[in-house]
């Protein structure tokens, strides 16, 4: 089982179809699929190939959608890294992930080029150069001007996709290792649970301007690919923009988007929320951080929408509770464990306390 065959199956049960909107630029599923096929062909000929690692430090963009595709149909792992970072955590995680190759954008050599000095494990550095260079492999060049591979590198359930770094407040980040089966499985429980209380929508246009490097983006990413909507694609931002996002609502017809909560504060509150048409947006979900109730109740009564939080944490893959449309809801709670997911309370000497009674969660999925 590879998590490749998300986009393959979306491809075979729905054919040709819009599956992203980047700045004004439509893609297909077909599209899409074509980009990671070529670019995993290109990979293979630069001598990457089954369990090594690579690290993708990029901007949202359909780039990143096809560097993720390749990296997965080639059986190697793919290390996400947030372009925001600084040299010394960069260093970090180029030496502790054993990066064989990383792929990134020209803004980005210099910093590179500092944090990999001396460590001497990069094998390959492909770029985005706009300005057409030969010091690097052109991530375009290479894309374009590969094959498309038809062949997909069997994977075990239990062998490693996406080794992500958590954003160590308690010490140096984390390496966490998530396998095929964790996002296959937790992108399918997502939409088990959502059908399971109410009808699939028959047309979504979902808007993204999360991390592409970050669990909930990931995750979040791996949900389109297993969307079946019948008139459904997605918006992808950049970056967070408020007053794009009010004009991506309106000119898209946007109907859900995905978030934390400093994001909903600062739309809340943006003069640009007014200037727009946003009747369209129907269904926010909220999560990484507590939603305060008053945040939920300012944010869907101005834009009449429904709000629904979650839970997760990145060793989870990431998805752990969630609530849905049809679901009961109680204020506070962030839902019911998704499908196939289990949580329980446990005090300092592991055992189990009593419901109502305060521990540490415990999650098994």
């Amino acid at each position: 089982m590879n998590l490749v065959s998300l986009i393959d199956d979306n491809v075979s049960e729905l054919g040709q179809r819009v599956m992203l909107v980047f700045e004004g630029q439509e893609l297909t599923n077909v599209r899409l699929a074509d980009m990671g096929r070529r670019l995993a062909s290109g990979l293979v000929s630069l001598g990457i190939g089954r369990g090594d690692h690579v690290l993708v430090s990029l901007p949202n963009s359909p780039e990143v959608w096809a560097a993720f595709q390749a990296i997965w149909r080639i059986g190697a792992v793919i290390v996400p890294v947030l372009t925001q970072l600084g040299v010394e955590e960069t260093r970090y995680i180029l030496d502790h992930s054993d990066a064989k190759a990383v792929i990134i954008g020209h803004d980005l050599i210099d910093k590179f080029k500092e944090a990999g000095g001396g460590l001497g494990k990069v094998e390959t550095t492909i770029v985005l150069d706009p300005e057409g260079s030969n010091t690097y492999p052109d991530f375009h060049k290479l894309m374009n001007e590969s094959p498309i591979m038809e062949a997909t590198e069997e994977m075990a359930g239990d062998e490693t996709a996406l080794m992500i770094y958590t954003s160590g407040t308690t010490g140096r980040p984390k390496g966490v290792m998530l396998t095929h089966d964790n996002l296959y499985s937790n992108a399918e429980a997502l939409r088990d649970l959502g059908q399971a209380y109410a009808e699939p929508p028959e047309r979504g246009v979902a808007l993204l301007c999360l991390p592409l490097a970050h669990s909930f983006g990931v995750v979040s990413m791996n949900s389109i690919a297993m969307s079946r909507v019948p008139e459904g694609f997605s918006v992808l931002m950049r970056w967070f923009d408020p007053e794009e996002i009010f004009r991506l609502i309106e000119k898209y017809k946007v109907t859900g988007f995905v978030g934390v909560p400093t994001m909903y504060q600062v739309l809340l509150y943006h003069p640009a929320g007014d200037q727009y048409d946003t009747s369209s947006l129907e269904a926010c979900v909220i999560s990484a951080a507590p939603v305060t109730e008053d945040l939920e109740r300012a944010f869907t009564q101005k834009f009449g929408c429904e709000m629904y939080e979650g839970y997760g944490l990145t060793e989870a893959a990431p998805s752990v509770a969630l609530n849905v449309e049809g679901m009961p809801r109680k204020k506070g709670s962030c839902g019911k464990p998704i499908p196939e997911v289990e949580v329980r309370i446990f005090d300092l000497e592991d055992n189990e306390v009593p419901a109502g009674e305060p521990g540490e969660i415990v999650v098994r999925g």
